[in-house]
């Protein structure tokens, strides 16, 4: 390998010859060199551009001629902390993926809201607090129905009981949602050699900090012969597959007791009184000119709970890297 040091020690002694040391016998004892602002300011980062050539024998060999179909020699960084020759086909790959969580999650959006009050109303009424006629049974498709009495417009007579409609449950949907920013991954680089350099690569001859190596597609065991290593699985980018989320749910606070609301006109905007319905026998105060009735019972704290889903990840174009010992 080709160094710059003797040149750069010459170039270096000529400038504290001429702008150093000469300065300081011109300017008498005790003043010191002006400094080099110019040389302070140069900087090197290593990190950021191709590392120089690696030379090549140009040459192929008996290593190279004597590997499996599919391989091919590559210089491996297991880490990143080194670039590639500049001759050298640089690419930074992955390995080892791990679903964080949250990498696949569940949607859940409610299909179905729940009801309390949607169902058979039973009633039934009297002039006394025993209740003892049976009144319409009532059918409720939808919340707050405008329902007809039955009765055509009368007098409410002064008990009424009303038997609470149970929770008519919500249903959900559900879908998998994936997120490949919550998957970890380690991060590697190879150096793929010019065809000069692909015998030294073989051979062992690899620019510092990397390994010789041979990559082959898929994940495979490696072939018999001097790379014996499998150090890893690598591919250009990841893949993340969700499974089926496990069914969602719909919850909520449990019934409380509801209000039927008594109306004089079909539409149930003329109000006229209303009743407790929790099935005991309850004073109306006997509103007159009703006709129609409205059940509520507005349920509380509704949530759709998601389920889960399974996280499976891999690499993409995947390869398997086996290294000289």
């Amino acid at each position: 390998m080709r160094t710059w040091w003797p040149l750069l020690m010459c170039c270096a002694a000529c400038s504290l010859d001429e702008g150093g040391l000469a300065a300081n016998v011109e300017g008498g004892a005790g003043e010191a060199a002006a400094p080099d602002v110019a040389a302070a300011d140069v900087r090197l980062d290593t990190l950021d551009e191709p590392a120089p050539p690696l030379p090549c024998t140009s040459d192929s060999g008996a290593c190279t001629a004597a590997l499996s179909a599919g391989w091919t020699p590559t210089a491996f960084e297991a880490n990143r902390t080194a670039t590639c020759p500049a001759n050298f086909t640089s690419a930074d790959v992955v390995a080892a993926p791990l679903a964080q969580k949250g990498a696949c999650r569940c949607s859940c959006t409610i299909a179905t809201p729940p009801s309390c009050a949607v169902g058979t109303l039973t009633a039934k009424y009297a002039n006394n607090n025993q209740c003892g006629i049976s009144a319409p049974v009532y059918t409720l498709a939808t919340e707050g129905q405008c329902t007809d009495c039955g009765f055509g417009t009368f007098t409410v007579d002064v008990y009424n009981s009303f038997i609470k409609i149970g929770l008519t449950p919500g249903t959900c949907t559900t879908a998998a949602v994936a997120d490949k920013t919550k998957i970890d991954v380690t991060a590697m680089r190879t150096c793929a050699p010019p065809t000069g350099c692909s015998e030294d690569v073989c051979n062992g001859v690899v620019p510092a900090g990397m390994r010789a190596c041979i990559a082959g597609a898929g994940d495979v065991a490696c072939p018999a012969g001097p790379f014996s290593d499998k150090v890893a699985v690598i591919g250009d980018d990841t893949t993340l597959a969700c499974g089926a989320c496990s069914a969602c749910s719909v919850t909520q606070s449990p019934c409380g007791n509801a209000t039927v609301k008594y109306w004089g006109d079909a539409n149930c905007t003329v109000a006229k009184g209303s009743a407790v319905a929790d099935g005991n026998c309850n004073t109306t105060g006997s509103p007159s000119q009703v006709n129609h009735l409205t059940y509520e019972n507005p349920v509380t704290n509704v949530a759709c709970n998601a389920g889960g889903s399974a996280a499976a990840v891999d690499v993409s174009a995947k390869r398997t890297v086996c290294c000289r010992p």
